[in-house]
């Protein structure tokens, strides 16, 4: 069925171009996109019309999300996966935006079986085979170099692939220990080299 994929994607991209005001004015926004060569810029632009059509945004609590909104979150998100191919966002729809960082009640059992109760406020958080949560402010954030270096988007998306192999261990799911090793070295790196 990988074809039938590739023909409605295909389909969305000829049937839903994107407004160029919109697309100049986010990519604006997005500085750090200003690395990428002309094809790799058309190619995250294809695939964020495909992720916009593929994802439900859901902003709650007050929320209000613009179309510029939906496209900053999608050229975020789709970054991370821009030479993997979006294939590897299956199983999961969902993103969910805040107004503001949110809350979530945590708790853990020490080893004397005490529950230890508390809250976390977030910028943003992803579920294994749930959405995405972001609030509005990381993505307000995301255009500069925000959070002490970070992109709380991107960070959060890049989750999603981490959590592919069923676990939040920092690698997505890989064919051999060869390449976990490689993957761990690089990523270390490239961090680094975001991060100045």
């Amino acid at each position: 069925m990988r074809w039938l994929r590739g023909w409605r994607r295909r389909r969305i991209l000829e049937r839903h171009p994107l407004d160029e005001r919109l697309w100049r004015r986010v990519r604006a926004r997005l500085a750090f996109l200003g690395g990428l060569s002309a094809d790799e810029e058309r190619r995250l632009r294809e695939m964020a019309i495909v992720f916009l059509a593929e994802k439900q945004f859901t902003p709650v609590r007050g929320a209000v999300l613009s179309d510029a909104d939906r496209l900053s979150i999608a050229l975020q998100a789709c970054l991370p996966v821009l030479e993997l191919g979006l294939d590897w966002y299956d199983g999961w729809v969902g993103i969910v935006v805040h107004p503001a960082d949110f809350r979530v009640s945590r708790s853990a059992t020490d080893e004397d079986g005490v529950v230890h109760e508390w809250h976390d406020a977030l910028a943003g958080e992803s579920w294994p085979g749930g959405p995405v949560v972001l609030s509005w402010d990381a993505l307000d954030e995301a255009g500069s170099v925000a959070r002490g270096g970070a992109n709380v988007v991107i960070h959060e998306f890049a989750h999603k692939l981490d959590m592919m192999n069923g676990e939040a261990d920092g690698v997505p799911p890989l064919p051999s220990r060869h390449a976990r090793q490689a993957w761990r070295a690089l990523l270390e790196r490239e961090l680094a080299r975001f991060r100045r």
